[in-house]
Order: C-alpha cells, then structure tokens, then sequence
C-alpha cells in the first residue's frame, strides 16, 4: 500500500497513525496517542477497526510506537494503551515490536526529578502523591511536573511488556552515525532530531535552571519557581523522516521550525536550500511560536495536516495566512483534523471559514476534517 499518514481527531494533541507495506502484509506504526480521553474515542476504535480487517484471532502487529515527546497531549493516550494491554495479556488488542521515547530523565539527567521530589521544590508531596501544598509555579512547570513522570512509567510498561525500546539504545537522537533505521515494507525512518548537540545544550541549560531554582527556593522559603520560558520537552521532540522512495512524510512532534532545519541540513537532504516533502505534519499543532516563513519556504510539501481543535489558538491564524503568504497559488492542500463548528469556542472560527471559503478558487485549498469522516487521511 503507498505510504500514508492518517491523523485522528486527537483534540488539542496528535494522535498519528503511518500506514505502509505491500499490500497483502500491510503495516502500521503509531505516532502519539493524544490528550486524555483521545484513546477511547479515537485511537482505540481506529485500532480495533483496523485489528478486525487484519487479525480477527489474534493481536494486530504494529512494527512500532512512537512518542514524539513526553508532553500530555501526546503520551497519554499510549499509556493509557499501555495500561488496556497490561491488563489483558491473554487478549491484546496489538503485539508491538519496538517503542521510540526518550524519557524526559534520561535527556537531562535525574536531577530534576529529585529537584521536583524534594522538600525545596515546587510542590510538596505526601507520601501517597498527593500534593499536599500548591507552591506558586509557572503553568510550564506544573505541566513538566506531571509529564517527567509519565514518561518514566511509559518506559517501565513497555519493558514489562517486552517491547524493544530506542532500537536497543538509550536515546533516539540523530548524529550518531546511525540515523536511518529499516523499518521493513520499504519504509526507512531517518531521525533529524533532536541533535545530540542539542541534547547536551538543553541538558546543561536545564542543570543550571534547576540549580538555581534550588538556590532560590532555599533562600526564600520555596517561592516562586520557573524553570525556563522555553519548554525542554518541546526542544527534546522526536522529528523523524519516513519515505519508502516514492513518497516522504514529515513528522515534526512539537519541534521548532528552526531546529527542523537544523536536521535536514545536517542530514545533508538540502538540495538548493530547499527539501520538499509530499506530507508536512505541521509542528506543535500550527502554534506560530515555533515557525517562521523561511520554515514554509525551505520545505514546500503537497499536503500539511495540522492537528488542532482552536483550544491554545491552534492553529495560529498567523501560520495559516503565512503559509498561503509563502506558497501563493502554488498546488497543495492544508488539512485540519475537525470540521470548522467543532472548533474551540474561544477559537476565531469566522477568520478560519473565510480563509477556507478564499481557498475554493485557488490552487490550493483549506480542508477541515468531513463531520462524517473518522480521520484524515494523507
């Protein structure tokens, strides 16, 4: 079957499936399981549906999951996976051979994690996990708070339930000399990042960020306390290249634009500053914080699927005009994972119809997801 990437209706997170392999041994890999709730209204039915045409009797294979990041509208949902196959070994919905997740500890060390658990940080912590006093901490932290440990549990499940993990090595990451992996059906995942030098970047950065929020908290009394305003996990996102020599899909997690760059030309796949794709997950759910225009000027693709439901103003109008801005009437199409009335209702859904109804005489066109259909598939 051509190689395609199916998104589904994941809220405000991503929730991805890659489909490729002949057609007669057809293969899947998973790509993030969104935000709570996502698995049982989404990801679960889709595998179930998909498990039914392919192995009535016996659990579905799925060559790999991948976690781009450990942020909650990505890891949930396979832990939530995790969880369902844990607790039915004698009738597993799926047989996974391999994950891809970097836990958050192991990109930066455990030294946050005994920063978040002790006395001085940021919360205080009973003995059964209960937070016991609410310390005054950036909505960034509190979210890493939460996420550091449910990457360490995602890693611990699937050990129990004996997936290969990293492909046998402790960190996906490119510039190891070894970036491409054979995934079989023809499939090759290249990673383009993180970077090993941005790893080890963020990793210092965020020792002298955890440093000083002990120093601080210790000389006044365990106040306020922020990390850093960019968001570690983001910059630590998996972006992965999949082709099998006819097509090539983008997946960018929440990764910023420039640091996309960055792998592709380190990867050495620049031809005249340029590296066009057929499929572009556009990254971090179209947030116009981490893109620029040279972004959609240096990697043109035929199809951008944004996975977003308004809910943090994703996808930024600004991203939406820009990338019309930068392609013009060029022939492509922009896919949204849900019809235009499903959207958040704080989101500007009038700019969103009217840059939808601009595209109908255009070569390209804005295209939300059918209320009939159950994904979108690329």
């Amino acid at each position: 079957m051509p190689l395609q990437l199916e998104a589904l209706p994941a809220q405000h997170g991503d929730s991805l499936l890659l489909h490729y392999g002949p057609e007669t041994d057809p293969q899947i890999i998973i790509i993030d399981g969104g935000p709570k709730g996502v698995y049982e209204s989404s990801l679960r039915p889709r595998l179930a549906e998909l498990k039914e045409e392919r192995s009535p009797d016996d659990p579905m294979p799925v060559r790999l999951v991948m976690v781009s990041h450990i942020d909650e509208d990505h890891i949930f949902g396979i832990l939530k996976l995790c969880d369902e196959l844990s607790d039915a070994p004698g009738q597993r919905l799926i047989a996974v051979q391999e994950l891809w997740h970097n836990a958050f500890t192991d990109v930066v060390g455990d030294e946050d994690d005994e920063y978040l658990k002790s006395e001085s940080g940021p919360a205080k912590v009973s003995s059964t996990g209960d937070v016991l006093v609410k310390l005054d901490v950036h909505p960034r932290t509190e979210a890493i708070i939460a996420s550091v440990p449910q990457g360490k549990r995602l890693r611990e499940t699937a050990e129990k339930l004996g997936w290969i993990l990293n492909d046998e090595r402790p960190l996906m990451k490119s510039g190891t000399g070894n970036d491409t992996i054979d995934a079989g059906g023809d499939l090759k995942l290249t990673i383009l990042g993180p970077s090993n030098a941005r790893l080890i970047a963020l990793q210092k950065d965020w020792m002298k960020k955890v440093k000083e929020a002990q120093k601080k908290a210790e000389e006044a009394g365990a106040q306020t306390v922020e990390y850093q305003d960019t968001s570690p996990p983001n910059l630590a996102s998996l972006i992965v290249l999949a082709t099998d020599g006819k097509r090539k899909i983008l997946l960018t997690g929440d990764g910023r634009g420039d640091y996309i760059l960055e792998g592709i030309e380190n990867a050495g796949l620049m031809e005249d500053g340029k590296f066009p794709v057929d499929v572009l997950k556009v990254p971090h759910h179209g947030s116009i914080r981490d893109l620029d225009t040279d972004f959609f000027e240096r990697i043109p693709a035929s199809d951008y699927i944004i996975s977003a439901n308004g809910r943090f103003s994703n996808p930024d109008i600004p991203t939406l005009e820009m990338i019309v801005a930068v392609r013009g009437n060029a022939s492509y199409n922009i896919h949204l994972t849900y019809p235009v009335d499903q959207f958040n209702a704080a989101y500007d859904r009038q700019r969103l119809q009217e840059l939808i109804d601009e595209s109908q005489d255009k070569n390209y066109k804005i295209i939300p997801r059918d209320p009939n259909a159950k994904s979108v598939v690329v």
